[in-house]
C-alpha cells in the first residue's frame, strides 16, 4: 500500500468552458489523480499496486495490445494522452533505451542496503512518484572485462 495519498495534477482554468457537458469557470482547479489511474484494480489487476517486472509482457499475451515505452492511455498517462500527448516521447524512450543498456553492458550496480549503519527505505514517495531514497546510495562499478 502506498504511504502517501492520491495526488491530483492541477491546472488553473483561463477561461470558461465545458469539458464534456461540464461548465468550468475561469480561476477554477482542475486535476486528474494520475496515481488512481496508475494503480487501479479493475484495470491493472489485484496486484496493482505491487512491483510486476512483467506486468505488461502478460498484458501483451492477454489482451494483443503491444505496450511500449511511449505508450498512452487513460490508464498510462507518463507522457499525457490524446492530441496533446508529449511529441518528445519517442525520443525519450530512445534514449532511455540507449543509456541503460550502456549501464548494464560496462557496470556493476547494486543498492548499498545501509545509510550510516542502518537499514533504510529503499523507495519514497513525493506525490504519484517514487523514487529512490537520496540517502540510500547505489554502488557502481567499471566493468572491467
Amino acid at each position: 500500500m502506498f504511504s502517501t495519498p492520491p495526488v491530483i495534477l492541477q491546472r488553473l482554468a483561463l477561461q470558461d468552458c465545458t469539458i464534456s457537458g461540464v461548465f468550468i469557470p475561469k480561476g477554477t482547479m482542475v486535476g486528474v489523480d494520475v496515481l488512481h489511474a496508475q494503480t487501479c484494480k479493475s484495470t491493472w489487476g489485484p496486484d496493482a499496486e505491487t512491483f510486476d517486472a512483467r506486468r505488461f509482457l502478460k498484458l501483451e499475451q492477454q489482451t494483443g495490445r503491444k505496450y511500449t515505452t511511449r505508450s498512452t492511455s487513460l490508464s498510462i498517462l507518463n507522457f499525457g494522452h490524446g492530441k496533446r500527448s508529449c511529441p518528445g516521447r519517442f525520443f525519450a524512450g530512445v534514449q532511455i533505451k540507449l543509456v541503460l543498456a550502456h549501464m548494464l553492458v560496462n557496470y556493476d550496480m547494486r543498492l548499498d542496503e545501509e545509510v550510516d549503519g542502518k537499514s533504510k527505505e529503499r523507495n519514497l514517495w513525493f506525490g504519484a512518484t517514487s523514487f529512490i531514497n537520496p540517502r540510500v546510495r547505489v554502488l557502481v562499478r567499471q566493468r572491467t572485462s
